[in-house]
């Protein structure tokens, strides 16, 4: 439901969306994409997928961002060298 509100919100549609959830059936599975989840994941999950799932998306949305800049004739935008930053203290094992 919360998924679905998300998609359906114009504020929020460009949101990704990474479920977490019990519910391992693939019958739960399809609905989370059918109602527009980017990604599903049963619990328990595994740290290091969430965080390449999370990186992926980020680098997929920023290489769409710079190819419609690119096809609307403007600069690309000025990209931050990556850095080896900490995790969050709540995401650490």
């Amino acid at each position: 439901e919360l998924c679905r509100k998300l998609r359906h919100d114009e504020r929020t549609s460009h949101i990704p969306i990474i479920m977490l959830t019990a519910k391992a059936g693939i019958e739960s599975k399809m609905e989370g994409f059918l109602q527009g989840a980017d990604a599903y994941l049963e619990k328990p999950f595994n740290r290091e997928e969430l965080l390449i799932r999370v990186s992926k998306m980020l680098e997929m949305r920023q290489s769409l961002q710079q190819y419609y800049l690119n096809k609307a004739g403007l600069s690309p935008a000025v990209v931050p060298a990556e850095t080896e930053e900490e995790p969050p203290a709540d995401m650490k094992t």
